[in-house]
């Protein structure tokens, strides 16, 4: 026990001799005049710049303050950084060895100024350059040139060995003022907030940094190993919610518009070295509001953007491989792979690209809302794959996609009634597409389709189009087309002072397509209304804006038709012209299937051949500009129970009019203006007409049909005391000088003067007023002592027989 006290004695005085002697030490060693002498040039020889101190105030056995701590601008006055207070941190045990080690230093408040010059140059690339050249992470510095006095003499070789284990940075703030973008004007940024770690620091190895700081606002954390020398980190990185529009000086002219915000943040691992960069991890944009130059009244609002990455950049190469790149916009995901090559000189990308059943709804979804409401609208459904290769220089453009496959599963949307559906894929192979099995569904009905195009990246395009079909119903189909036009003739109003006939929407502006398509369509039997097309073929070109459809043909009703026609779609209300030909076409089918409510009033085979041209889209302006010349022919024709059947037979009190047979019927027709000339023949065997005049694409009416009667009608005519039963030929056939006026369902029937005039002899007129004036206004019988004289100016005086005679006066004068 008494030897343990003695040790314990003994230890207990080394330690209170270490004590004071080390107490001893720091006052001898470590000197104001010291500290200054050492740190000063130490600084100002690693960094190569000024640096003033204000103060210093050293604590016993632990802390060296230097207060008022200023690192000049390179050859200037100016503040590069600055820092209210420097806490250095000493080792105790070394002062026994009469060596000072400070191993932490701790900068409260500093400010740092971060300046990019003009040529790009930062006011701090002269530290990379001396950290290259530094071989040296401790500097002994030399004792002070005045004497020391004799307690410090023993220690005047010792040196301040400024290896410093940590350093930290508390409640800093950074300034970037940047003078190479957007020049002349500068942008400055702050970052305020700014907390800086890092431990075990050296020049000439690793070292562990921690920062953290916030950036408009934004947290940015960053945890990692610097190594200086080697200008190499390892770290991750968090970035929450940046607004990337305040920075948009340097990006503001590739953008294809005018950022509104932007919210970045970032969740990734980095490694830098000079050699290689690789990267991995997350990016995402919220609140991306952006509109473009070439929409806008469709800006992107509100979008959300996310990317998954692994990268690996080589800077020498200037490439970056992109082994991961999983985007997400809006729902819609994409899958990136491949590199891009040579990005400091001239870009040129080989990547591949995948999108794995995008849903048509959130397609619409993740489209600005005035882009897909017109769309939406239509109900679309189904989904997109997509497989895409690009490879080449950037400045290619459009020619960098080498290869694409879009595959359409079940597309449909809604279309006037409709809902066609779309299967199949489309292949794009350098400047080719090509489809297949490419299907166009419409209810039961399926159409195979074929289509490619070349010249892709050019004006213009060729394309070729093929469609075949065993069936398909076009009522549907030629509705749908129709449904424009109807709508533009239902909103046409008249404007102030104008007739109402004339249409005030505007006609179709010219429509330029740059492409230059070649097609044909064929369908086995093609329904319209229950009318049965068959063997109906369609060839057409498009070329110059121009499209010639050189034949369109088919068969219907026992009958065929063909057709030619060409529109030019560079004019407004557009401009056509073209032939059409009817061959033996049973009139009955067709006038049934065209207009149901006229069904099985006229029958016969219809053989027509029709010239036209005109120009415009609007129904009134299309009414008045058409022009067309032709002739038709029916044979064995037959008009039954027609208004204007029904009306010449009450006119004539004939109920056989109303059906009228012709064994032919020719005509040569001339529309202008809106109303066809007429000029036919119609031979039956009860009638027979010349009708002659007009009738307007309005059904206006105005025809002189020049009609005889059949002797047998024209005797029961006659029978029924009508004035045109005394009117015959030789062959007997009665005179039937009528006109037709008004409309097709208002038609108006009256006498005809004018050819009444013209076809009747003077015997006829003897004859028929003769016969007229015996039933209406007889002689009468002589009386008793009366002489034939006095008998004759009896009648002359009779004032029926002197109004019969004034209208035939009226009526017969030529």
């Amino acid at each position: 026990m008494g030897k343990m006290k003695k040790i314990s004695a003994i230890i207990g005085v080394i330690l209170i001799v270490g004590i004071v002697g080390g107490a001893i030490l720091v006052k001898v060693l470590i000197t104001p005049e010291r500290v200054r002498a050492t740190v000063i040039p130490l600084v100002e020889q690693q960094l190569g710049r000024s640096v003033t101190l204000d103060s210093i105030d050293i604590s016993l056995f632990s802390d060296i303050v230097l207060e008022g701590l200023r690192i000049k601008e390179q050859g200037s006055q100016e503040d590069f950084i600055t820092t209210q207070r420097a806490l250095l941190r000493y080792r105790f045990w070394p002062l026994l060895r009469m060596q000072i080690e400070v191993d932490e230093m701790a900068l409260q408040q500093p400010q740092i100024t971060i300046v990019r010059h003009r040529d790009g140059t930062f006011n701090f690339s002269d530290l990379l350059a001396l950290a290259d050249q530094s071989s040296a992470t401790a500097v002994a510095v030399p004792a002070p040139t005045t004497q020391p006095s004799a307690a410090q003499a023993g220690a005047a070789v010792a040196a301040i060995n400024l290896s410093i284990a940590d350093l930290s940075l508390k409640d800093g703030q950074l300034r970037f003022i940047d003078n190479a973008v957007a020049a002349p004007l500068s942008h400055e940024y702050v970052i305020n907030q700014l907390q800086v770690n890092a431990r075990d620091l050296a020049l000439r190895q690793p070292f562990p940094v921690n920062l953290s700081c916030t950036i408009n606002g934004a947290p940015l954390i960053l945890s990692g190993e610097l190594d200086l020398i080697g200008q190499a980190i390892n770290a991750d990185l968090t970035l929450n919610k940046l607004d990337i529009a305040a920075f948009s000086p340097y990006f503001a002219t590739a953008l294809p518009g005018r950022l509104r915000s932007l919210a970045l943040s970032i969740e990734l691992q980095v490694n830098a070295a000079p050699t290689t960069i690789t990267s991995s991890g997350n990016m995402t944009v919220e609140n991306l509001f952006l509109t473009l130059n070439a929409l806008h009244d469709a800006p992107i609002a509100d979008a959300k953007f996310t990317f998954d990455y692994a990268a690996q950049f080589n800077p020498k190469s200037s490439q970056l491989n992109l082994t991961k790149g999983d985007m997400d916009y809006n729902g819609i995901k994409v899958k990136l792979s491949g590199a891009i090559l040579a990005l400091a000189t001239e870009p040129s990308v080989d990547l591949e690209l995948t999108a794995q059943s995008i849903s048509m709804v959130a397609a619409l979804a993740a489209l600005p809302p005035t882009l897909s409401a017109d769309v939406a609208a239509s109900k679309p459904s189904g989904a997109v794959s997509l497989h895409a290769y690009l490879k080449g220089p950037l400045s290619a453009g459009a020619a960098v996609l080498q290869r694409a496959e879009l595959k359409l599963d079940d597309l449909q949307a809604d279309a006037a009634g409709l809902r066609p559906r779309l299967d199949g894929q489309f292949i794009l192979e350098k400047e080719r597409l090509y489809s297949e099995d490419l299907t166009l569904k419409i209810g039961e009905d399926v159409a195979q389709m074929e289509i490619t195009a070349r010249n892709l990246y050019a004006i213009p395009i060729v394309m070729t189009h093929k469609m075949r079909a065993e069936h398909f119903d076009l009522q549907a189909i030629l509705a749908s087309a129709a449904t424009p036009a109807v709508a533009t003739a239902q909103t046409a109003q008249p404007q102030q002072g104008k007739s109402p006939n004339v249409a005030v929407s505007a006609e179709l502006d010219p429509i330029a397509i740059p492409l230059t398509v070649d097609g044909s369509i064929s369908v086995a039997e093609a329904l319209y209304q229950g009318l049965a097309i068959t063997d109906l073929r369609m060839l057409y070109r498009l070329q110059d804006n121009v499209l010639d459809i050189s034949s369109l043909s088919g068969a219907v009703s026992e009958g065929t038709f063909s057709q030619s026609a060409r529109v030019d779609l560079r004019q407004q209300g557009l401009s056509y012209s073209g032939k059409t030909s009817l061959k033996e076409i049973k009139l009955d089918p067709v006038v049934t299937a065209l207009d149901p409510a006229s069904a099985h009033t006229l029958f016969g085979a219809l053989t027509l051949d029709l010239n036209f041209n005109g120009r415009g889209t609007l129904p009134e302006n299309l009414k008045q500009n058409i022009v067309a010349t032709g002739n038709l022919q029916v044979t064995n024709a037959r008009i039954s129970s027609t208004q204007l059947t029904q009306k010449l037979a009450l006119f004539t009190s004939l109920a056989q009019l109303r059906d009228l047979r012709f064994d032919l019927c020719t005509a040569a027709i001339d529309l202008r203006n809106g109303k066809a000339q007429v000029e036919g023949n119609f031979s039956g065997t009860n009638l027979r007409a010349l009708p002659k005049g007009t009738i307007g694409l309005d059904e206006s009416l105005n025809l002189a049909l020049n009609a005889r009667l059949s002797p047998k009608l024209a005797q029961e005519l006659d029978s029924k005391g009508s004035i045109a039963g005394y009117l015959t030929d030789a062959d007997g056939w009665a005179l039937l000088p009528l006109k037709v006026k008004g409309t097709f369902t208002e038609p108006r029937i009256s006498l005809d003067q004018a050819a009444l005039k013209q076809q009747v002899s003077q015997e006829s007129v003897d004859k028929l007023k003769q016969r007229l004036l015996d039933k209406l206004a007889p002689a009468q019988e002589p009386t008793q002592g009366s002489t034939t004289e006095q008998n004759s100016q009896s009648e002359q005086e009779d004032p029926t027989r002197q109004l019969i005679d004034a209208a035939f006066k009226g009526i017969f004068r030529k």
